[in-house]
This record gives C-alpha cells, sequence and structure tokens, in this order.
C-alpha cells in the first residue's frame, strides 16, 4: 500500500465503484485516423466568423472621441495576494491553475452605450481591461435574449481576432429558464472587447445583458510562463527530465498529433488547464470529433462548454524552442463524466485543425512489464513525451487531499513508472499508450501520481479506457447507417411520403392521420410510430435547439425533392440557428439521412 497525499493533476474524494459484471469487448482493436477537417462546414462556420465586427474599431474609436463616450472599465491590477495560488500551486491541485475570478461592477446599462447605425440595425462596443493579465475571458449573462441579437468577442488592439457572433443558442441555461450563460473565448492581452449588434426594431433597454466576471489570466499560452515569471526576466524552458514530443522517435510525434491542451473556467470562476486526446470511433464513414480527458478537469456542461484548445503545439525539432499553436474556440458537449474513473469524454464543437490526428484506442488487458509512453502539456509546455513500463492494476480510495493506493488485479486504474520524463500540473486528463499489433493505441487517461524530477522513480496512475468503454460505447462503438424510408423500410427516404410523415409528426399528428392522402396499403401505425420516433430524435437541421416541421422537416423535404443552394432555405428563419447558409444545412441534412 502506498498514501499520496499530495498527486499532481489529481482530485479529492474519489467515490469508486468496481465495474463488476458491466460487459466489455475485449480485445477490441481501433486504427487510428487521420483527421481531414469537413471542408464545406469549415467554409461555412468561416463565412459566419470571419464576418468581422459590424462596427469598425476605427470608425468607433472617432465617434467615442467625438462624443466623448467612455465605453470601458479597467480593473487594476491584482494583488499579489489574490495571486498567490498561482504563485505556489501545490502538487496536489486538480489541475495547473492559470487564472483567477475577479468580479466586476456593474456595467454602464446598454441603452447608455455608444450605438452606431450599421447595416441592418445598430451595434455598439464595451471594452474591459485587467492590468496585467495574459489573456482574458468574461462570464456573459442573458435573460430572454430576442431573435437577432448578436455578440462578438474581439480583441480591441486587433480588428482580425473577432470571435462569434454568438446568439442566444450559444449560452447556457440555467436553472432559471430565462437565465443563461456563456463563457466567451479567451483574447491575448489585458483588454477584451463587446459588440453587440441589435437588428432594425429592437431597443438596446429592452436587452437584458450583464457582465459580472471576468478570469484574470496570468499564464501566456505562447511563452508557457506566468506573468511573474516573464517580469522577473525567467527564462522558461524544459526541465532536465523533461523531454520534448520533438526530441522522440518519429513515429510517436505522429501520435501525438492527437493531443491538445485546453484550458476551462470552473465554476469557482477560475481558469484551469489540462490535456486531452482526440479519439477515432469505430465508424470510417465520418468523423466525429471525440476528446477524452479527466473528469477533475471537466465534470459539467458549463465547464466543457468553456472548453479552449490549442492544437498543435510542439517544437518543430529537437532543442528549437519556437513552438506555436492554433486556438479553436467554441468549447464542447458534455457526452458522459464518470467520478469513479476520473474519466470524460466531450465532443469538440468546432472542428480541431488540420493536421491533427483522431487516436487509436485498445481496450485489450495491458500485460506485465508491457512498454507504456505518456504524451501530455506539464506545466502547460509545448508537448512532452514519457516513456516507461505498465507495474500493475491498482484501486484507489479517495483521502483527504488525495487518495490510496491498493495492488488489485482487478482494480480501475494501473500504473506506469517511468524510464524517460514525467508529467506534471496540466497534465491531468493526457493520455497514454501502448503498442498492440504494431499500433500505438490509447489505454487510458492521467488521474494523478508522484512522478517528479526530485521522484523520477515514482508511479503515476492512470484511469482504464476499457472500464470506460461500456459508458461511451454508444460513441465510439456506434456505426452509423443510412436512414432507411419510414413508410418503406426497406428503400430510401422519399419527399412526398417520409417528407410529409416527418412533417406531421413533428406537429403532433398521430395514428392513422399520419397516412391520411399518403396510402391505402395496411399499416403497422405502432411500428411506423416507433421509426419516426427513433428519425426525429436527431432532426434538429439548423441547430436553433427546436425541431419544427416548419423548419427541420420543411429542409429535409426540399433537400429529398432534389432542392439546393438558395432554394434549399429560401423563405426560413434561419437568423437563431447555428447552421445558417445552406452549406451548412446540407451537411447536416446528409449526416442525417446517413444516420450519423
Amino acid at each position: 500500500m502506498k498514501t499520496r497525499h499530495q498527486f499532481k493533476r489529481c482530485f479529492a474524494f474519489l467515490s469508486l465503484l468496481l465495474l463488476s459484471g458491466i460487459a466489455v469487448a475485449q480485445g477490441l482493436n481501433v486504427p487510428s485516423e487521420i483527421f481531414q477537417p469537413a471542408q464545406q462546414k469549415a467554409a461555412a462556420t468561416a463565412a459566419s466568423v470571419t464576418s468581422a465586427l459590424r462596427l469598425s474599431l476605427n470608425f468607433k474609436q472617432k465617434s467615442a472621441q467625438q462624443s466623448g463616450t467612455t465605453s470601458s472599465l479597467t480593473l487594476e491590477a491584482p494583488e499579489d495576494t489574490e495571486l498567490a495560488d498561482l504563485q505556489n500551486q501545490q502538487t496536489y491541485r486538480k489541475a495547473l491553475q492559470i487564472g483567477i475570478r475577479r468580479d466586476l461592477p456593474v456595467l454602464p446599462a446598454l441603452e447608455s452605450w455608444d450605438w452606431q447605425s450599421v447595416s441592418g440595425g445598430q451595434a455598439a462596443h464595451f471594452v474591459l481591461v485587467s492590468e496585467q493579465a495574459s489573456r482574458l475571458r468574461v462570464l456573459l449573462q442573458a435573460q430572454n435574449l430576442p431573435t437577432g441579437v448578436e455578440l462578438r468577442i474581439f480583441d480591441p488592439a486587433d480588428e482580425t481576432t473577432v470571435f462569434g457572433p454568438y446568439t442566444r443558442q450559444n449560452f447556457n441555461r440555467t436553472s432559471a429558464a430565462d437565465n443563461s450563460l456563456l463563457w466567451t473565448p479567451t483574447v491575448a492581452g489585458q483588454q477584451l472587447g463587446i459588440e453587440v449588434f441589435l437588428p432594425d426594431g429592437l431597443d438596446p433597454a429592452a436587452i437584458q445583458l450583464t457582465v459580472p466576471q471576468l478570469s484574470h489570466i496570468a499564464f501566456d499560452i505562447d511563452t508557457q510562463q506566468f506573468k511573474s515569471e516573464l517580469k522577473s526576466g525567467t527564462t522558461k524552458a524544459f526541465s532536465s527530465c523533461d523531454i520534448s514530443i520533438a526530441c522522440a522517435p518519429a513515429e510517436w510525434q505522429e501520435t501525438a498529433k492527437a493531443v491538445a491542451r485546453y484550458i476551462y473556467t470552473g465554476a469557482d470562476g477560475n481558469t484551469y488547464l489540462c490535456s486531452g486526446t482526440l479519439m477515432a470511433d469505430m465508424d470510417t464513414g465520418n468523423q466525429i470529433p471525440y476528446f477524452l480527458t479527466a473528469t477533475h478537469c471537466i465534470n459539467d456542461s458549463s465547464s466543457a462548454a468553456s472548453m479552449d484548445f490549442f492544437w498543435l503545439n510542439r517544437e518543430s525539432s529537437c532543442g528549437a524552442n519556437d513552438a506555436s499553436s492554433v486556438q479553436v474556440s467554441g468549447g464542447a458537449i458534455l457526452l458522459h463524466s464518470q467520478s469513479s474513473l476520473d474519466s470524460t469524454l466531450v465532443q469538440i464543437n468546432n472542428q480541431p485543425p488540420t493536421g491533427t490526428l483522431m487516436s487509436g484506442w485498445s481496450l485489450e488487458p495491458i500485460q506485465a512489464q508491457d512498454t507504456m509512453k505518456g504524451i501530455h502539456h506539464g506545466l502547460g509546455n509545448p508537448k512532452q513525451f514519457s516513456a516507461g513500463t505498465f507495474s500493475n492494476y491498482v484501486r484507489l480510495n479517495g483521502t483527504t487531499g488525495g487518495y490510496t493506493v491498493y495492488n488489485d488485479p482487478l482494480g480501475d486504474f494501473f500504473q506506469v513508472h517511468w524510464d524517460q520524463g514525467i508529467t506534471a500540473p496540466g497534465s491531468s486528463g493526457s493520455g497514454v499508450w501502448s503498442t498492440v499489433n504494431g499500433q500505438r493505441l490509447l489505454k487510458g487517461n492521467l488521474v494523478g501520481g508522484s512522478s517528479s524530477c526530485t521522484t523520477p522513480d515514482e508511479a503515476d496512475e492512470y484511469a482504464r479506457l476499457d472500464r470506460f468503454y461500456p459508458y461511451i460505447s454508444d460513441w465510439l462503438g456506434t456505426i452509423s447507417t443510412p436512414l432507411q424510408g419510414l413508410l418503406n423500410n426497406n428503400g430510401e427516404l422519399q419527399a412526398l411520403t417520409d417528407g410529409v410523415l416527418l412533417g406531421r409528426y413533428l406537429d403532433g399528428i398521430r395514428g392513422t392521420a399520419l397516412l391520411t392522402g399518403i396510402t391505402d396499403q395496411t399499416v403497422d401505425i405502432a411500428a411506423l410510430e416507433d421509426r419516426i420516433a427513433a428519425a426525429t430524435a436527431n432532426i434538429d437541421i439548423d441547430q436553433d435547439g427546436l425541431t419544427t416541421s416548419a423548419e427541420d422537416a420543411l429542409l429535409i423535404t426540399r433537400y429529398l425533392m432534389g432542392l439546393r443552394n438558395d432554394s434549399l432555405i429560401e423563405g426560413i428563419n434561419l437568423n437563431n440557428s447555428l447552421n445558417n447558409t445552406a452549406p451548412a444545412i446540407s451537411d447536416a441534412i446528409e449526416a442525417f439521412l446517413l444516420g450519423q
């Protein structure tokens, strides 16, 4: 038995359940895939995101100077006591904390902002400053945000850095039915701009939008240094026991393309950094960006929605010290978080960039002395590499400030001892791989451990992917099949039969009335309703949070009739839809028809 009171990447009070009795597909191996972003979806997303600000920064600055309007709020730099948690992080922290919560005073009412006329309505800007921040994000709170209102987040120093537009569909609803929250993407520097666009006919006084807090991030993503280190002139470099992925064997550098670091903001308003892995599923006919990480990082829909990913962060060659990264904001959807296994699976909302990999994985039992490889972002550094050996299966019992490790051949976790490299705060949730039949396959995610430069021989604990798999098999193990006709379930969907059935069903029509004017044949109504119910469970084609005959069923019917481009969406209100262009709608319908 070994007790850990201090452990890096760990969470407190694990309540563990042995998964005895749960069937697992032992021996299942799924290969890696090169991720290939869908070109049409990427183009549609780019079209909305790069629509840029409604109100030019130059125009806004000139206008503010002329009117004398103040449209900004500045917070002085935090006191050292406020940043103490960042300066003196203990190894038992659940993740690498990189930012602190700062509550904001009540901002000026929206109607007092400096509104300017723009095409289709009016727009106004407000700038928030938190002095000496390396990066900022703010919490937006809205109540019944009207149709057509758009929010954009921008860098006041660079008009080309714009995130959005965001509408009410992007907000996460709280327990109050009319109250919704959104953590914005992070913006580099000490200032962040908010643009609000109102379509013609909307009065700013009618908009209930507040900004109760911001997260002051004191960690520089590009240099991997805290602000205090930058001020002192400290040069950040890999520790003597760390290994850059650029120094690892070429085949593992390829596997590392599945690994990303991400930052998220927790319920406490503080921001943290963790690691995770992009995973392949069993369906080679499509690519859905599933991402594996730790529950002690991401454990609810709010933290998942706040995830800001930084991909392809590595040195170009061993010792080059020239790492860059690609930021992909937009958060993720929480699919399943299992606290007893400290494992979480999310689906990323916006696609990872070209050049990433979807890691293969294996449910085969690990054998004694199997070699293991870890890839992670310890201390927020560019990708690092660790090589070691599987030690044994274990179970973990939570203790105050840590957990106790017990050897157990049936345990839900396993230990790895490193021969090269270590892990560190920020490695939380990262993957570990073994070579199975010549393939480099993921076996689990990091929980915690005691490896460090001073104790490199100490073990780290990982959660077993084969024990988590029963909870996530609906996503990773599902192979999509094309949707069959609803009336004739041996053929393809038809516009004038199946399209009409979808619309009627969404309008609440049931029983024989579904078939009026469609067919005189004897039909098993109960079976038909079951087929339609299954089909409509995933039918939000325009992604507006609703399933309606006037939009979703009509779009499908038009598509089945052969309508494309502008004819497909003509006359349909897509103002509150995430899929608001013909290419995006077409992609969504194709995925629906393929059963994805």
